[in-house]
C-alpha cells in the first residue's frame, strides 16, 4: 500500500509539472491516473489532497464550475475521512474561488476562510499565512469595505515578511 501511494503522489507531481508547464492534457491524465490509484487503495484524504490540487490547476484556468466541483469532491472526502486539516485548506480554496464567480457571494467567501482561521488545524496554523490573509484582504476589497482590506493587506506583507525571514536558511 506504501508503494501505491507514493505512486498515486508521483502521479499527482507529475500532473502538477505538466500544468506548470503548459501541458495541460497531460496534466489531467496524470490527475486522473492519481485519482485511479488513491480510489483503489481506498485512502480518501490522498483523494481528497488530489481533488485539492487539480480544483486549484482548474482556478488557474479560470474554470470555475469544475475547479467548485473539484473542491466539493475534496470537502467531502475530508470530512468523511475526519481530515480536518485538509477541510481548513478546502475552505480556503472555496473563499478563493467564490472570487472568480460570475456573482461572487462575499459573505459566504468571508465565513470560510474565518472558519480556515477559527480552525484548531496545526497544518493550518504552520502553513505560510500571508496567502490566507491576503485572500481575506482580496474578499474585503472586493466586496466595497476598503479600509479593513488595507489593514488586512499590510497584515499579509508583514506576514510574508515574516516568512521569508524564517524560510532564508
Amino acid at each position: 500500500d506504501h508503494r501505491k501511494s507514493l505512486l498515486a503522489l508521483a502521479f499527482l507531481s507529475h500532473a502538477s509539472l505538466c500544468f506548470q508547464l503548459g501541458n495541460n492534457s497531460e496534466g489531467y491524465k496524470g490527475y486522473a491516473d492519481s485519482l485511479s490509484v488513491a480510489e483503489a487503495l481506498g485512502n480518501m484524504p490522498l483523494q481528497a489532497h488530489i481533488w485539492d490540487y487539480r480544483a486549484a490547476d482548474l482556478m488557474h484556468e479560470k474554470r470555475v464550475g469544475e475547479a467548485s466541483d473539484a473542491l466539493q469532491k475534496a470537502l467531502n472526502l475530508s470530512i468523511k475521512s475526519h481530515d480536518e486539516g485538509d477541510v481548513v485548506f478546502v475552505k480556503e480554496h472555496l473563499a478563493e474561488l467564490e472570487l472568480d464567480k460570475p456573482h461572487p457571494d462575499y459573505s459566504q467567501a468571508l465565513r470560510l476562510i474565518d472558519e480556515a482561521f477559527a480552525s484548531h488545524s496545526p497544518a493550518f496554523s504552520s502553513s505560510p499565512q500571508y496567502y490566507p490573509i491576503h485572500i481575506r484582504a482580496r474578499i474585503l476589497l472586493e466586496s466595497g469595505d476598503k479600509s479593513a482590506a488595507l489593514s488586512e493587506f499590510m497584515r499579509a506583507v508583514t506576514a510574508a515578511d515574516r516568512w521569508r525571514i524564517g524560510a532564508l536558511p
